[in-house]
């Protein structure tokens, strides 16, 4: 796959995934909430968009120990006036977010809660002047909203008494809290697992590859040409490794071909720093020998000094072939080759060994069985 789709696909499962992953979860969420919500507030199916409005919920709530009040009212007023019954009562709805108090004749002989009592009292109806907006109950908004309850009645001594029913509603419903927990800590995984498998898959197509080939480069810097950098993908990074790898071929035979061909200038500059030994040893020694007087005749003389100039003209010859060689090397000229006398070259080599020779007192005798070339065949060939 190349670098540009893995990018697109890499953006469309960082949108894509989330999304279905989320659905998923949320609809399980909220599939196992509704359930226990509806089973907690014992509410029917098809009865779930209820929980929209928490003013109806804890509304079901507080229903069954209002009715039983109400119950009370009209059949025993006389247990209204039973604090453990009361007692009992508000027991049960403290778990419901609701508490009881009982008003006689303007003052409360019971409170379920003092603190809250604090935030309603000024709201509280009247004896006979209860208004029922919501479902049997009255809704008081602002910063403290609480649904309230009223139910008046008469002591059994003639006293005008109310009962309340008063239920807070910044509370809210247990399973909304762990409902928005739970989406919340599902909507952090589901953002780290995403992130975390689109990170291991750009490390492994892309950053993985990059390091080899940072780590082949910093072989190259120190002088290591052999680690060879191969990538299995092929895509732009695929063909840079490939890119890579014949460059590290070719630089390799490069330096490997300037090496030898540095051996090889080393090893001409040897030959040719002997070569050039060869006549300087043999003019030194035949100008000593015409010095100390070892030519003592004229013949000897004469062939003292044409060995001496025939030196020099070699070492003339010799000091033009190492600037031949040079004009080689720049490929400033073409090779020629040319047919040479045999003969004539190890006649010349006797000749400069001949001296020194003669003077150990070693007779040298050369022998050359080879036929003689026709002159008109050198001349041909040349």
């Amino acid at each position: 796959m190349k670098l540009k789709a893995r990018l697109f696909t890499a953006f469309f499962i960082m949108i894509i995934m989330p999304a279905m992953l989320l659905a998923i979860t949320a609809y399980t969420i909220i599939s196992l909430q509704i359930s226990s919500i509806e089973k907690s507030y014992d509410l029917e199916n098809g009865s779930v968009q209820m929980i929209t409005n928490p003013i109806q919920i804890l509304n079901r709530l507080t229903r069954g120990a209002y009715n039983e009040i109400k119950l009370a009212v009209l059949k025993n007023p006389e247990k209204l006036e039973d604090i453990k019954f009361i007692n009992k009562l508000n027991d049960e709805l403290l778990g419901k977010y609701s508490f009881i108090l009982v008003r006689k004749d303007g003052e409360f002989i019971f409170v379920g809660n003092e603190e809250k009592l604090a935030k309603i009292k000024s709201s509280l109806q009247a004896f006979g002047k209860n208004n029922t907006d919501v479902d049997g109950g009255t809704y008081i908004g602002g910063k403290h909203p609480f649904l309230i309850k009223a139910q008046d009645f008469y002591f059994s001594d003639g006293g005008e008494g109310t009962i309340f029913v008063i239920t807070d509603l910044n509370t809210l419903i247990p399973q909304l809290k762990t409902l928005a927990f739970q989406s919340a800590v599902s909507f952090i995984i589901i953002l780290c697992f995403t992130a975390t498998i689109l990170t291991l898959w750009i490390y492994r197509s892309i950053l993985r590859p990059l390091n080899r080939l940072r780590r082949g480069m910093n072989k190259i810097k120190e002088g290591d040409l052999d680690y060879s950098v191969v990538s299995d993908t092929d895509d732009e990074i695929g063909q840079l490794c490939e890119d890579f790898e014949e460059m590290r071929i070719r630089l390799k035979d490069l330096i490997n071909s300037r090496l030898a061909y540095e051996e090889e200038i080393r090893e001409l500059i040897s030959n040719i720093s002997h070569d050039l030994k060869t006549p300087l040893t043999a003019i030194k020694g035949y100008a000593e020998g015409l010095i100390d007087g070892v030519a003592d005749t004229q013949q000897k003389q004469e062939k003292y000094l044409k060995t001496i100039m025939t030196k020099a003209n070699d070492m003339s010859i010799l000091v033009d072939e190492l600037s031949f060689y040079a004009k080689i090397d720049c490929n400033t000229i073409p090779y020629s080759f040319k047919a040479i006398n045999v003969s004539d070259y190890f006649n010349d080599c006797l000749e400069e060994l001949n001296f020194d020779f003669e003077i150990k007192n070693i007779e040298l005798e050369y022998v050359n069985e080879t036929a003689l070339i026709p002159w008109w065949w050198l001349m041909q060939n040349s």
